[in-house]
């Protein structure tokens, strides 16, 4: 007995889809609780990498170069 035809989409393209059914079907406020959360943890992100600045000049390396640095 034939098998019926899958589509051949990769994995990447069916997962890209299910996801964007999923975005789709789930309510307005889960979503902006979903858009909350993901500013919380950039927050929280950006505090921890300025956190470790504080008193970094009584911490000097002569040996780094802090010039290449992005903060």
């Amino acid at each position: 007995m034939p098998r019926g035809r899958r589509a051949n989409i990769g994995r990447r393209t069916r997962h890209a889809s299910q996801q964007q059914v999923y975005s789709q079907n789930i309510s307005e406020e889960r979503q902006n609780i979903i858009r909350e959360n993901a500013r919380l943890r950039q927050r929280v992100s950006t505090q921890r990498s300025l956190a470790s600045y504080n008193r970094l000049a009584f911490q000097y390396d002569p040996t780094a170069n802090y010039s290449d640095d992005e903060n």
